[in-house]
C-alpha cells in the first residue's frame, strides 16, 4: 500500500508498506532527481527475517521505483546512506546474516536511478548480532563505518568496531574494542583534518575514561585511538554523572563553524527518558544545554539522527509520549498515539519556535529514525507510522518533507470571532487579556514555546490578568476557549 499526500509548497508525506510485515525507513538522501530512501522490512516471526530495499522518490513525494539489496538467503538491513556530492554515487551501508555468527557489514553503491555500481561485504570475525547507526564520509571521500556487535563475552553489544573503506569499497583500516561491559557506538564526526570523534553509550575500559556513562573517543583518520573524555552534566556543574543529569545515549554530533560541538540524544532511563541537547567544546567543556519536556511521561529523541544544522539554526527532533515497550529491532508495536515535535534553536540553544506532527489527532504512532536537511532550507523526517485504528496495525514506512517556513508551536493564531487585546506585550511580570463583545466566559491556557502548559485560568466579565513573574523570558502562546468548547482566540505574548 502506498499513500502520497502533497501538503503545500515544498511539503509532502509518503507512507508505504505491504503484507510482508513491518517497514522502517532508516535514512534518506537528496539527489538531482529527487530522493533515495533506505528501508528495511521485518516479518512477524518470533525471530524476524529482514529484507533491505532502496527506493526512489521524486521531488513531489511520489514513489517511482524500488530495488531489493542482498536477496535470500541473507537477512539484511540498511542503516545509513551517504551521497558523494561530486560523483552522485550513493553508498548504502548495513548488515547481513547468513547464519548466527556468520555476519558482515556491507557496502552497496548505486546512482540516483538505483542502477547498481558495485558492492562489497566486510566479515566481522568474533562478533555476532551486529548493527550500525551512522557512517562518516571523510574530507578525502573515504567512508568510516561505526559498528556495534556482541563480542567474546556473549553479552549483547559490548564491542565497538570502526572500518575505513574507499569510495570503491576497498577496506583500508579497522579498529575493534571488545569490551567487558556495555558499549554501543552512536555517531562519528571529523572534527579536524586528522581527527575523528566517536560517541558511544558506555565506557571503553581504557585509562582516559575514568567515570561516566557516555564516552567521546578521538581517533586519527587511520583509526588509531588517541584519547577521549566522558560526557558532561546538562547543568554545567561538576559532579557525579547519572543517567538523569547528562546525555547518556544516542549522542548525535553536529560540528559548528566555530569548532564547538552540538550533542543531542537521550537523558534518563526506562520510564524517565527525555530528549536533550548540549553544546560543548571539542575538548568536552560545557557551554549550554536545552532540555525540553512535554506533558507526557516519556519523550525520546530520533533514534539514528536527532539534530541537524540548517542555515545557522539547530533543529532537534523528539518523539513525545514515547512508547517504552519491546526493543525497536523488530520494530516494536506501540498501542498509544504520540506526536513528533521539532524544536528550532539558535546555536546558543535558545528556542525560537517548534513544529508538530500530531499523531494524537490521527490516532497514530510515529517512530522517528532521522531528521535531515534539504536543499530548499527545509527538512525531512523518516521512520515508521502505525495507524492505531487499523484491525492489524503494523508499521508503514514513513517520510515527511517540510519547507523552510514550517515553524510554529502548534496553536493557530486567529482570525476568531472574539476580538482580544493583550497588554503589555512584550511584558515583564504578566499581562492582561480583555475580550470585547458579550460575556460568554472563557477558559485560558498559556503554553511555553515547547508546547507545555504553564498557566490555566478562567475569564469572566471580559477581563483576565495573568501573573507570569515566575516564568522565564521567552515566547508564550495563549488560547481562549468558550464554555461550549469553541475556540475564541489565540495569540502570542513575549516576556522580556
Amino acid at each position: 500500500m502506498i499513500t502520497s499526500v502533497v501538503m503545500g509548497q515544498g511539503s509532502w508525506t509518503l507512507r508505504f508498506g505491504d503484507s510482508y510485515g513491518r517497514t522502517r525507513i532508516t535514512d534518506i538522501v537528496e539527489t538531482e532527481s529527487g530522493f533515495v530512501a533506505a528501508f528495511t522490512q521485518y516479518n512477524s516471526l518470533a525471530t524476524p527475517i529482514k529484507r533491505a530495499f532502496l527506493a526512489h522518490i521524486d521531488q513531489s513525494g511520489a514513489l517511482t521505483d524500488t530495488i531489493r539489496i542482498w536477496g535470500e538467503p541473507r537477512a539484511s538491513s540498511i542503516w545509513a546512506l551517504s551521497l558523494d556530492s561530486l560523483t552522485g554515487q550513493i553508498s548504502a551501508l548495513g548488515d547481513h546474516r547468513v547464519s548466527f555468527g556468520d555476519e558482515s557489514y556491507y557496502w552497496y553503491a548505486t546512482d540516483d536511478a538505483l542502477q547498481r555500481i558495485d558492492s562489497s561485504s566486510y566479515r566481522c570475525e568474533g562478533l555476532s548480532t551486529i548493527a550500525l547507526d551512522n557512517v562518516l564520509r571523510t574530507s578525502t571521500g573515504d567512508l568510516i563505518i561505526l559498528g556495534t556487535g556482541t563480542g567474546s563475552s556473549g553479552v549483547w553489544f559490548t564491542a565497538l568496531q570502526l572500518i575505513r573503506i574507499t569510495q570503491q569499497g576497498d577496506s583500508l583500516d579497522s579498529f575493534l574494542i571488545d569490551n567487558p561491559g556495555f558499549l554501543v557506538g552512536r555517531d562519528i564526526a571529523q572534527i579536524h583534518a586528522d581527527t575523528l570523534l566517536v560517541t558511544a553509550y558506555g565506557l571503553p575500559q581504557l585509562p582516559f575514561f575514568q567515570s561516566g556513562i557516555a564516552s567521546y573517543a578521538k581517533y586519527t583518520t587511520d583509526l588509531d585511538l588517541v584519547d577521549g573524555f566522558v560526557g558532561r552534566r546538562l547543568d554545567g556543574v561538576d559532579g557525579a554523572l547519572t543517567f538523569d543529569n547528562n546525555i547518556s545515549d544516542h549522542l548525535h554530533l553536529i560540528q559548528l563553524p566555530s569548532g564547538n560541538l552540538i550533542v543531542s540524544g537521550r537523558t534518563g532511563s526506562a520510564s524517565t527518558y527525555r530528549t536533550a541537547i548540549q553544546k560543548i567544546t571539542a575538548q568536552g567543556e560545557w557551554l549550554a544545554a536545552f532540555t525540553p519536556q512535554s506533558e507526557f511521561p516519556v519523550d525520546h529523541p530520533a533514534a539514528l539522527r536527532s539534530s541537524v544544522l540548517i542555515n545557522g539554526n539547530v533543529l532537534l527532533a523528539s518523539m513525545e509520549n514515547y512508547f517504552v515497550g519491546q526493543l525497536v529491532f523488530t520494530p516494536f508495536l506501540p498501542d498509544i498515539p504520540n506526536r513528533i515535535r521539532i524544536h528550532h534553536l539558535d546555536t546558543a540553544l535558545n528556542l525560537k519556535c517548534t513544529h508538530v506532527v500530531d499523531g494524537m489527532s490521527e490516532n497514530a504512532y510515529y517512530w522517528l529514525d532521522r531528521i535531515k536537511a534539504t536543499s530548499d532550507g527545509g527538512y525531512i523526517l523518516c521512520g515508521g507510522r502505525v495507524d492505531l485504528t487499523a484491525p492489524e496495525f503494523l508499521f508503514e514506512g514513513w517520510v515527511q518533507k517540510f519547507g523552510p517556513e514550517d515553524c510554529t508551536i502548534g496553536i493557530p493564531e486567529g482570525p476568531y470571532s472574539a476580538p482580544v487585546r493583550v497588554f503589555p506585550n512584550p511584558g515583564t511580570n504578566g499581562f492582561t487579556l480583555t475580550m470585547n463583545g458579550p460575556d460568554r466566559g472563557a477558559a485560558m491556557d498559556l503554553y511555553d514555546i515547547a508546547g507545555k502548559m504553564v498557566r490555566s485560568a478562567s475569564m469572566s466579565f471580559g477581563t483576565l490578568h495573568i501573573d507570569a513573574s515566575d516564568l522565564p523570558t521567552g515566547i508564550y502562546m495563549y488560547r481562549l476557549v468558550g464554555r461550549d468548547g469553541s475556540a475564541l482566540a489565540s495569540g502570542r505574548w513575549v516576556k522580556e
